[in-house]
């Protein structure tokens, strides 16, 4: 199952050069089958970006994809970004495959319901791909490969989001059962299931039944699961095997560019295969486009750069290293670190006047994960982050150093901050202000405003705005852990948060009201 990104003809290109060099490598059975999958996968990835990098119109083009091989009762998948693999066996079905995209690992994580996450605005945001950056075969946080038995009275369906981000998983087990015997009625239903909830996407289908599935069926239970199967550890090796294509040609040259692949290397009476493609054009839907940050590596070696050909819906991976730039958030723009606190913000030599690292004004969607912003002796930050009129999430994010305020929430802001380390920056920790109405959600805020001569709290809350914090810790603060209007409820901050005083958790003496 391949699905081009990148928009209409740079995706289709994508697409195309991902089957051609998937099948021109494996069809040469050299090497372990680990080898010959992470090397058909890695060849066509430099291939995709090697030619993004030949012409302007097809620059940030990518695929997501994922594969099969049957052999010898076992399934082997090779899996990069938000296709889909599910196993039906016993009346259940598993998510075999890891979404690669924030929402599908907060999914897997139970974090959100599969129901939630189908609904999230931020769905078809991937951080994995084929052809955006160059890789090798064993390159991290790249290919995931699993192996799974496959055992005659099971089934297997591949799919595009198309379906999934429609279609639940407990009404992809009853279709596919309900048809056992007939994958053809099983694609071609599920199909019209997508539709009818709204599909604009492309929609694109693989069942695989085992020999005795249609018999096997009548004796499930009807329990089902929809999240990845447990026992499988994140990164298990792959066994990929000889293979006969089968592939639809017309997926090739639809919107969105999907293409149904099964390999397999058995019997073919064994296992009953179809796949129909649904060609329903869409002109309103961006396919989000990841852009990759990399010094020296890649086609965008800071931030600022990728930000300027960003459009709504894509996503900014940045790799480790440092960054010395002041960011400017765009809308519907994600930026997310590689690693989590590898990719470091930094004020650049010719510092802005204002000295502030990262800017969200009058943002209504954006988010920024997993970095760290440092201020220096010779480049001090005034703010870390200055959030004005935004409606942005900001999640596992580092910041000290900042000599006035490590967070400024003004304005309208209604953002989300959630598991951020805001620590030993001078002066306060977070300012909330204006009619902010931001949720600060397990948050770590320690020792800020301890500088000589004035103590400041860990988050001062002024003026009219109405913030809501739970699960927050605060300690070691100059002042107070929270400074606030008369507009915070003292209890229920008590009650919700985490304060330690002088080695005592949950003082009255940490939170501080100022009646105005």
């Amino acid at each position: 199952m391949i699905d081009g990104v990148g928009g209409q003809a740079a995706g289709e290109v994508a697409a195309q050069m991902a089957l051609a060099h998937l099948r021109k490598r494996l069809e040469r059975k050299t090497g372990t089958p680990v080898e010959r999958i992470r090397e058909a996968i890695t060849l066509a990835n430099n291939a995709i970006y090697h030619a993004s990098q030949e012409r302007a119109q097809w620059q940030g083009m990518a695929c997501v994809l994922t594969a099969a091989v049957i052999e010898n009762g076992k399934v082997t998948i090779g899996h990069v970004g938000d296709t889909r693999l599910y196993q039906i066996h016993h009346g259940q079905i598993r998510k075999i495959t890891h979404d690669h995209s924030p929402v599908g690992e907060r999914e897997d994580a139970g974090e959100l319901s599969e129901l939630e996450a189908m609904r999230h605005p931020r769905r078809n945001v991937i951080y994995r791909d084929v052809g955006a950056e160059w890789h090798e075969p064993n390159d991290e946080n790249f290919i995931e490969v699993i192996q799974i038995s496959m055992d005659p009275d099971t089934a297997l369906l591949i799919c595009s989001d198309g379906l999934s981000d429609l279609v639940t998983s407990a009404e992809i087990r009853q279709v596919v059962e309900r048809n056992a015997g007939n994958p053809n009625r099983s694609v071609s239903e599920l199909i019209e299931l997508a539709n009818e909830a709204g599909g604009k996407d492309n929609i694109s289908v693989v069942v695989i039944e085992g020999e005795s599935f249609s018999s096997a069926k009548n004796n499930a239970h009807g329990v089902q699961s929809d999240r990845p199967g447990e026992g499988y550890s994140k990164r298990p090796n792959l066994l990929f095997r000889s293979f006969k294509l089968f592939v639809s040609r017309p997926a090739l040259f639809i919107y969105g560019v999907m293409v149904g692949m099964a390999w397999l290397n058995a019997d073919p009476s064994r296992f009953s295969i179809d796949s129909l493609f649904n060609e329903k054009r869409s002109v309103e839907r961006h396919r989000p486009t990841r852009l990759v940050v990399a010094p020296g590596r890649a086609r965008f070696s800071t931030i600022r750069q990728a930000l300027a050909q960003a459009r709504p819906g894509d996503l900014i991976e940045v790799a480790p290293g440092e960054y010395p730039e002041q960011i400017r958030m765009r809308e519907g723009v994600s930026l997310i670190s590689r690693h989590p606190r590898e990719a470091i913000i930094r004020l650049p030599q010719g510092m802005p006047e204002d000295r502030i690292a990262v800017i969200a004004h009058g943002i209504r969607r954006g988010w920024l994960i997993g970095f760290k912003i440092l201020s220096e002796a010779e480049r001090p930050l005034s703010v870390g982050m200055s959030l004005t009129d935004a409606h942005v999430e900001i999640q596992d994010t580092e910041i000290s150093g900042a000599t006035e305020v490590g967070i400024l929430l003004d304005g309208l802001s209604q953002a989300r901050l959630r598991a951020n380390y805001i620590h030993d920056n001078p002066g306060t920790g977070i300012l909330i202000k204006g009619k902010a109405a931001p949720k600060l959600i397990n948050n770590l805020i320690l020792r800020n405003g301890q500088r000589a001569g004035k103590g400041n709290p860990g988050i001062e809350v002024a003026e009219l705005a109405r913030p809501v914090l739970t699960g927050n810790v605060f300690a070691e603060n100059g002042s107070v852990g929270v400074l606030a209007t008369s507009l915070v409820n003292k209890e229920e901050l008590l009650q919700k948060n985490f304060f330690l005083i002088q080695g005592k958790g949950n003082n009255v003496e940490d939170i501080h009201v100022v009646v105005k």
